[in-house]
Order: C-alpha cells, then sequence, then structure tokens
C-alpha cells in the first residue's frame, strides 16, 4: 500500500510528536508499505547540526521525506521584521496545509494517515483521498474551525477511520460522531520499539541503587516526588532525563544540597533507552493533572510515550495511579502504582523492589513480554490499517 503521511510537526526536533511521527512511519514501512512523510520546514525550534534525521531519531526502517516550503515570504519582506513575522506565521498556517495536500495528491496514495487535520481535510474533501485521521485531544479542545473540518470529513466517503490514544477519548468521539462513527473508531495507545542495540554511553554517579525518570519537566510531571525521594535517599541515585533548560535550571536550584540528582538535559531520542538500559528502577509520577507545553490538562486521556519505552526495557516500573494508565499496566503484574502526591507511597514502592529482587524481576520481565506482544510500533501500525 502507498501511504502519505502529512505532518505538521517540526522535524528534526526535542517535540514529543515528532518522535510519534516518525516511529509510525518507520512502522508502517516496516510492515512493507511504501511511505512518504510531509513536513514543514520551520524557522524555529528545528534541532541543530543534525545531518540524518533518521539516525537522530533511532529510526531503523526508512521511508520518504519531503519538506515542504511555502514561506517564499522571506523574498519580501526583511527577516526578522514584525511584518515578516506575522506573514511567515499566516503562511504556515494558510499555505503550508495547501501545498502539502496539492504534494499528496501528486504521490497518488491508496491512504493519507494525518494527525494535522487542515491539510488531511484539504486532500480528502477535493481530491477525495481516503483518510485516516489521529486525534489525541477531545473534540472541545479542538479549535472551531478544526471542528467544522471534522464535522465535514466525518460524513465523507473517504473518510476510513479515527485513531485515538485512549478509552476515554473514544467514548468523547462516540458522542460527537454519532452514526458516522460506528466501526470507525480504533483504540491505539502509543508505542516504542523494541530495545536492542544500546550504546556506550555513560551515567553520572556511582550508586547502590540507580533511578531513571525521562521526559518533560512540566508542571504536574513529578518533579516534586523525585526530588522528595532524592531527598529520602541519600544512597540512591536519581538520574533525570529531559527537560528544558530553563526547568532544569529551575530544579537544579532546588534540589541544590543533594548530590544524587543528575540532571542529563536533553537526549537524543536514540540514546534514551542506552541510560535507561542502566537503571535499575524507572518512574512515572504524573500527578492528578499532567500539564503539556501549552498548559493543557492531559491527564484522563494520555498515551506516554514514556510507559512504553519503559516496558520495552523490561525495568521495574513505579507509576502513579491514574485511571488511564490502568489501560495499559496491571497492578503488581507488570508494575507497582503509587498515590500520585504521596511521596510515602513512591518510598515504599522503592523499598518493596529494591528488597524483593524476585518480585522486581517478574513485574519488569511481564511488562517486556506484554510490550512485546502489544504494543510495539510496527504492532501499532498494523492495527490501524487491519481491514483497510
Amino acid at each position: 500500500m502507498k501511504i502519505v503521511y502529512i505532518s505538521n510537526a517540526i522535524i528534526p526536533s526535542r517535540m514529543a510528536n515528532s518522535v510519534h511521527i516518525m516511529k509510525m512511519c518507520s512502522a508502517f514501512a516496516e510492515n512493507g508499505h511504501e511511505v512518504t512523510l510531509i513536513y514543514p520546514d520551520s524557522l524555529w525550534n528545528v534541532e541543530k547540526n543534525v545531518h540524518d534525521i533518521f539516525e537522530f531519531y533511532g529510526v531503523s526502517c526508512k521511508f520518504n521525506l519531503c519538506k515542504i516550503n511555502p514561506f517564499f515570504i522571506s523574498e519580501y519582506f526583511p527577516a526578522g521584521s514584525r511584518i515578516f513575522m506575522h506573514a511567515y506565521l499566516a503562511a504556515k498556517k494558510i499555505l503550508y496545509p495547501l501545498f502539502a495536500s496539492r504534494q499528496a495528491v501528486r504521490i497518488k496514495p491508496d491512504i493519507i494517515v494525518s494527525r494535522y487535520l487542515p491539510a488531511a481535510f484539504y486532500a480528502s474533501y477535493f481530491a477525495e483521498l481516503p483518510i485516516i485521521y489521529e486525534n489525541h485531544n477531545f473534540y472541545s479542545e479542538m479549535p472551531r474551525l478544526s471542528r467544522r473540518m471534522f464535522n465535514k470529513i466525518i460524513g465523507m466517503d473517504s473518510f476510513r477511520r479515527l485513531v485515538v490514544i485512549s478509552n476515554p477519548l473514544a467514548s468523547d468521539y462516540e458522542a460527537v460522531m454519532g452514526e458516522n462513527g460506528k466501526g470507525k473508531i480504533i483504540v491505539a495507545p502509543d508505542g516504542a520499539d523494541p530495545a536492542t542495540d544500546f550504546s556506550d554511553i555513560p551515567t553520572m554517579g556511582n550508586h547502590e541503587v540507580n533511578i531513571g525518570y525521562s521526559g518533560h519537566l512540566y508542571a504536574g510531571r513529578g518533579m516534586e516526588i523525585i526530588a522528595g525521594l532524592a531527598e529520602i535517599n541519600k544512597n540512591y541515585a536519581f538520574h533525570v532525563i529531559g527537560g528544558t533548560e530553563k526547568d532544569i535550571a529551575f530544579w537544579k536550584s532546588r534540589t541544590a544540597d543533594l548530590e544524587n540528582i543528575y540532571f542529563y538535559g536533553f537526549v537524543p531520542p536514540k540514546n534514551v533507552k542506552s541510560i535507561l538500559n542502566r537503571m535499575d528502577i524507572l518512574l512515572a509520577p504524573y500527578q492528578t493533572k499532567v500539564g503539556t507545553s501549552a498548559g493543557i490538562d492531559t491527564s484522563n486521556r494520555m498515551s506516554p510515550l514514556k510507559i512504553f519505552e519503559y516496558m520495552a526495557l523490561g525495568k521495574p516500573i513505579i507509576v502513579s495511579d491514574i485511571p488511564v494508565i490502568h489501560e495499559v499496566l496491571d497492578a503488581d503484574i507488570n508494575a507497582i502504582y503509587a498515590k500520585p502526591d504521596d511521596l510515602q507511597a513512591w518510598q515504599g514502592a522503592i523499598k518493596r523492589l529494591v528488597g524483593d529482587k524476585t518480585f522486581s524481576s517478574a513485574i519488569a520481565s511481564n511488562a517486556k513480554e506484554k510490550f512485546l506482544t502489544r504494543y510495539t510500533w510496527a504492532i501499532r501500525a498494523k492495527n490501524i490499517l487491519q481491514g483497510i
């Protein structure tokens, strides 16, 4: 099958959505499909000095890349001027989806997959190309124009499927879509690649037990829990991978008196697993409200990439007891749950894992087995296309 994936993500970048998209395109290709990823040129937030995009993301199965640059406005307005900025943003919002959809039509795919509604809408509405649309937000969180596009596209013959990452999202769209949603909504949690080919990347510190975390340090991601655990367990090392420079500076200041917490900052996606593989325990201390870079709470519908990356490594996981996480992990079978803001519950979970190696090994092994049979990117890609 010939697949065109239309994206609005900045590639290469540190954004989680770019990781998801690159991994999904690779997974489609791994399943034997001819894949082209269309993505925009960008003036900001592009990761510098990346000579091989596939290598940067740790993508093994390559596919076609098509970068669209509709931003010819630089020829008419001085870069950096206010007029330039307004023209650039307008071009990105209006011209890019048109140019991307036009390019998709030229490729003549069997189907379009996209998380970017405007371009998918244009390609499907005007060219009647079959579309699979993926959305990680509730319907009410979509801008008004996007809701209008969505309402149009789901009633078209070219609409094939809506992909969501959790059951609360599925329930939300079932209510919105009515008859148009019957048999066309699929729940596909995020995924990860099987953990192989580890790089020899040094870790910081030399401690009895090493405990790891990877991800952003936004509000609700649980840095308060990690800092509290580091204060209690001075003989254990806590390794924090990720975070913006501003967030890292804040938490370094907050934990300046602790010598057992190490901040790695941004690590290329391909290298994260090599650091986490040296850990004894992995943490996912989400709070009852989990913020994004835009401050949106995703705790009631998220499907965190880190959970699947942890499972792939076959390491014991301690995770916050949030309902949506129970869709993936089973208490005391492939993870330990702890109340989000209960520091003593997290401390008790660590003591249990350190003190009971048999139990620790069992839940780690169970997590990896469940991951390999249900949550690889390749399995996710196959499920999304099932019956198309």
